[in-house]
């Protein structure tokens, strides 16, 4: 299970792509993304904006980045990345960020004890490694990412790290400690993301 440190340099916009970004293969029920606005598909929604495509063809995804919130909206995207890891003969990696926002109005001398962090990583680690033994189910390599760190920065800079081909995210979540993969962290993603990304809804949970 591999950590991501904390970093204070901020995450960089990349550059948008000048041409049309054509997937060599893609599932069979997908449709083509459009060029620098996203597209729709039967799967979910193509993204690709801040990809410096410059007219190239995506021949593949080896490597796929799936930011879990253990929602039913992740694990969704996590089946959904597993079939896109078959087609593509791709390695997942799994990644689960925990960050305990600011308490405001808490008087300043109040401090959570280390044991609680112990506890919601240790919690956090045991429902990773049960999406990881999914993913290892379908035969499929998987790699685990566990950090403490907030989660729209901890997608982009472990996507850099990997050098992702490709994430697929859910957009909305769970609520509180568990950092949900809402609105505001699935659109910063979108923006600063350095490779395509596939955001994906659970209608059924809404």
């Amino acid at each position: 299970m591999r950590s991501l440190h904390r970093r204070d340099s901020a995450a960089h916009r990349g550059q948008q792509g000048a041409g049309r970004a054509h997937p060599r293969h893609q599932p069979p029920d997908a449709l083509p993304p459009r060029r620098a606005q996203g597209g729709q598909s039967a799967l979910g929604r193509w993204h690709f904006r801040g990809v410096p495509f410059g007219g190239t063809h995506v021949t593949q995804f080896s490597k796929i980045l799936v930011p879990i919130d253990f929602s039913s909206h992740s694990a969704k995207a996590l089946g959904l990345a597993i079939g896109l890891a078959k087609t593509f003969g791709g390695q997942i990696h799994l990644l689960h960020a925990y960050h305990l926002p600011p308490l405001v109005g808490m008087p300043d001398e109040i401090v959570i004890p280390p044991d609680f962090w112990t506890g919601v990583r240790d919690a956090a680690g045991r429902k990773l490694e049960k999406s990881a033994e999914k993913v290892k189910a379908a035969g499929l390599a998987v790699e685990t990412h566990l950090v403490e760190y907030a989660p729209s920065d901890a997608i982009i800079e472990t996507a850099k790290e990997i050098k992702a081909d490709l994430i697929v995210m859910g957009t909305r979540g769970l609520t509180g400690l568990k950092h949900a993969l809402l609105g505001s962290v699935a659109e910063r993603t979108l923006r600063l993301a350095p490779c395509p990304v596939l955001t994906v809804k659970d209608e059924a949970a809404t």
